[in-house]
């Protein structure tokens, strides 16, 4: 009984490491390309600086690209942090790979530890652009609206939509 505990245990930590990192790999590459799309569309918005009764268009395109900048710079910040956790844990993980059994809390905080840190990839960075924008906010309804994704997106895999 304990063993199948144990097994349990390690396939949920798995769960929620991989879906932690595939949280980070998803905001990183999301964030990629809203830059390259906001350098490479941009451009063009920066003609309307030419005219007068255009220029508050060229204006606010330099202002989201400095806050796509910073979003993408929080985001290498949390794919940072999400790498040093695991380094941290790289002992749990080796005693598991070499086929010792650790005990069941520890692999639980190993795996909400991932978990909190895709959470965090997806919160961080889109309250850092937002303070470039001068509306910073962070609450529960950001946690609340991260974790509805993650459950949506879940269910549309599992159920196959």
């Amino acid at each position: 009984m304990e063993g199948m505990v144990a097994s349990l245990a390690t396939v949920l930590t798995s769960l929620l490491l991989y879906l932690g990192f595939g949280l980070v790999a998803l905001q990183l590459m999301m964030t990629l390309m809203e830059m390259y799309m906001v350098l490479g569309i941009g451009s063009i918005m920066l003609g309307f600086l030419g005219s007068r009764w255009t220029v508050q268009f060229g204006e606010r395109y330099a202002s989201y690209a400095a806050s796509v900048g910073v979003k993408l710079l929080t985001t290498y910040g949390v794919s940072a942090v999400m790498v040093h956790m695991a380094q941290q844990d790289a002992s749990w993980l080796n005693q598991l790979a070499a086929g010792q059994v650790l005990p069941v809390p520890n692999m639980l905080a190993l795996g909400t530890s991932g978990l909190l840190g895709g959470i965090m990839a997806l919160t961080i960075p889109s309250v850092a652009g937002s303070i470039m924008g001068g509306a910073a906010s962070l609450g529960l309804s950001h946690l609340t609206s991260a974790g509805g994704g993650i459950a949506r997106a879940g269910a549309a895999t599992a159920f196959g939509a």
